[in-house]
């Protein structure tokens, strides 16, 4: 069922269209064989080879140059050939669809508009306790958000941007990670030449289906959970901000940032002071020799340290430190192959939670 929805939208937003205002941007089929390690809070490990197989497509369209529309949506399979270990079992597949569209209606120097965003995991089937938990996306999950936004172009070299948020957040097997969450967030640009500067603020307040539990000093064995007439009281988080970034065009693309964040939370164990770095890199090597490379480095400062989950949990994937590259030959206009590495790392106050993966690969990729 969600298969149709997918193409229902894109067909949606395609139907109405004429030829010449609707365009395929991009067609992108992949295919590549995988190998991935894990290691998790005890430092167990478990390694798979396998084979994944992605497709991205990119089209925008405009209607009498009015409303502008676009659609970016990637479906992939991956299939892990090596699943049991003595630690547990990872999925024989996962199924992974990301949908974003996006309508713009431009007047003069303004513009309004509304982005849809959905993606999900389906995993194949796994024995009740034996599974191995992936929390980098190796969960079954759905998450739906929207938001509406408005910009003003001042000059070609000045532009301020504002939007509004919503979404919901639901996990098959783990419901007290669900969330509902709305903010705002506002972003100031200023280009020079082939350089743009970026400032930006964002907040947010989410609501978690989890309760609120606190651990004694003095008695670690014991779990208090607070209640309001019976009732659990639940998670909730606020969560704010401020950063600023470069991007520099030329022969060589790059992108450098810096963001400060603040999450404050009812729960003792999941406030934090995060200082994130990033950077993107990419450039042509030689005549059809790219390489691309990023890192997000997470310093995370928690409130309490080392505690302990009476319950389990999948936690935010944005909050993970990651590093990737990858080496990208063209041959003719619409073949690739590509090598790359990816490593990705997460920080919790959390003694469970603490775990690594990393995954290398080699893909085969045709372009349209």
């Amino acid at each position: 069922m969600k298969v149709r929805s997918f193409g229902c939208i894109v067909l949606l937003f395609c139907s109405p269209l004429d030829a010449s205002d609707f365009t395929i941007e991009k067609q992108k089929p992949k295919i590549s064989l995988e190998y991935q390690n894990f290691i998790d809070f005890n430092g167990n490990e478990i390694s798979t080879s396998g084979l994944e197989a992605t497709y991205l497509f990119k089209a925008k369209a405009d209607i009498r140059k009015l409303v502008f529309l676009n659609v970016d949506y990637q479906t992939g399979i991956q299939a892990n050939f090596d699943r049991h270990s003595v630690y547990g079992e990872l999925p024989p597949w996962t199924w992974s669809n990301r949908l974003t569209t996006t309508v713009t209606v431009p007047v003069k120097k303004l513009y309004f508009g509304g982005t849809f965003f959905f993606r999900n995991n389906l995993l194949g089937d796994v024995p009740e306790g034996a599974e191995f938990l992936d929390i980098f996306g190796g969960e079954q999950f759905h998450e739906i958000s929207g938001s509406v936004q408005s910009g003003f172009v001042f000059t070609p070299q000045w532009e301020v941007s504002v939007s509004a948020q919503k979404s919901s957040l639901r996990f098959t097997d783990f419901p007290l990670s669900n969330s509902d969450s709305k903010g705002a967030s506002a972003r100031l640009s200023r280009r020079i030449s082939k350089v743009r500067f970026n400032f930006g603020y964002r907040v947010q307040s989410i609501d978690f289906q989890r309760p609120i539990f606190f651990v004694p000093v003095n008695q670690p064995g014991d779990v208090i959970f607070p209640t309001d007439g019976g009732d659990f009281l639940l998670q909730h988080d606020y969560f704010q901000e401020i950063g600023a970034g470069a991007e520099f065009f030329h022969s060589i693309y790059f992108s450098a940032g810096y963001a400060y964040q603040n999450n404050q939370s009812n729960n003792p164990g999941f406030s934090f002071h995060n200082n994130r770095l990033s950077f993107l890199v990419g450039t042509e090597l030689a005549p059809s020799l790219y390489l691309q490379a990023y890192a997000i480095a997470s310093l995370l400062d928690f409130l309490q340290e080392d505690a302990d989950l009476p319950f389990p949990l999948v936690p935010n994937q944005n909050d993970s430190s990651t590093m990737a590259a990858s080496i990208t030959k063209a041959f003719k206009d619409w073949q690739e192959l590509e090598l790359g590495f990816q490593r990705l790392t997460y920080n919790s106050s959390f003694v469970e939670l603490k775990t690594s993966k990393y995954i290398v690969y080699l893909a085969y990729n045709l372009r349209f």
